[in-house]
């Protein structure tokens, strides 16, 4: 007898299946097509800056080109890709401060929000009955910081203010791009675009900050056992009934 299998008895292997679930196919499409979005933008986002990195460090000259392209993809990690790219323009831009405070707001601003791009790329989205709010994270491998945020987000809106913050600062980076290189006239830059997704982020920031002062005030401390991780259970939210959509939220968080 091999693998467990009795000697005589025809064993048929189960064939998976290569389809989304059907059940929720409508919803995964939206949510695939939302943060595929987003995703998209983010990439545009860094190639510009990779603009911006070139032309500071050759001035565009093609025979560069290889060179900083090597340089940026030397390194495998999109925020020490920014940060190289901020050293290098405080190094060669101290004579425009106007310039390089530009490229510092940037930055800055690209990182608060490549913690939600982050989210949208490496948070395992479940889609099930059991649940009565959908999507959510999956407890069992996500970060417990993504884990919060993601269960969090209105997603039917927070990933399409994302991609227009994303595409508004593309422009903006190309803007300071070109101005490096000399293609553009000496007139102002566009003015900082809005960033809406942030106001999002602060909300739902501000709201998982209120939660822990909750659970810290609610868990009651043991001398000897301390404080304990919330189980799987308390990230998921399993239909129990009738309740509110408040009392649902607070169960996925």
């Amino acid at each position: 007898m091999r693998d467990g299998l009795k000697p005589g008895i025809i064993h048929q292997r189960h064939t998976l299946s290569r389809r989304i679930n059907r059940q929720f196919s409508k919803e995964i499409r939206e949510y695939a097509a939302r943060t595929g979005l987003a995703l998209w933008s983010w990439n545009g986002l860094h190639a510009n800056m990779f603009l911006i990195f070139w032309f500071i460090t050759a001035r565009g000259h093609d025979f560069y080109h290889e060179t900083a392209h090597s340089l940026w993809h030397a390194i495998q990690n999109d925020s020490t890709q920014r940060e190289m790219l901020l050293k290098v323009a405080i190094a060669e831009l101290a004579d425009d401060q106007r310039l390089l405070m530009k490229i510092r707001w940037l930055i800055t601003v690209t990182g608060k929000l490549g913690r939600y791009r982050n989210i949208a790329a490496h948070t395992h989205a479940i889609f099930s009955p059991q649940f009565e709010i959908l999507p959510v994270a999956d407890a069992s491998a996500a970060r417990e910081g993504a884990r919060k945020a993601f269960n969090e987000i209105k997603h039917d809106q927070f990933w399409r203010a994302l991609s227009g913050d994303l595409n508004a600062l593309t422009l903006y980076a190309r803007a300071i791009a070109f101005r490096i290189l000399g293609w553009t006239p000496p007139t102002p830059l566009p003015h900082r675009p809005k960033l809406r997704s942030l106001e999002q982020i602060v909300q739902i920031e501000n709201q998982i900050n209120r939660l822990a002062q909750l659970e810290a005030h609610s868990l009651p401390q043991s001398p000897s056992r301390g404080k304990r991780k919330s189980s799987l259970s308390a990230a998921y939210v399993v239909k129990r009934g009738k309740s509110t959509n408040r009392s649902k939220q607070e169960k996925v968080r």
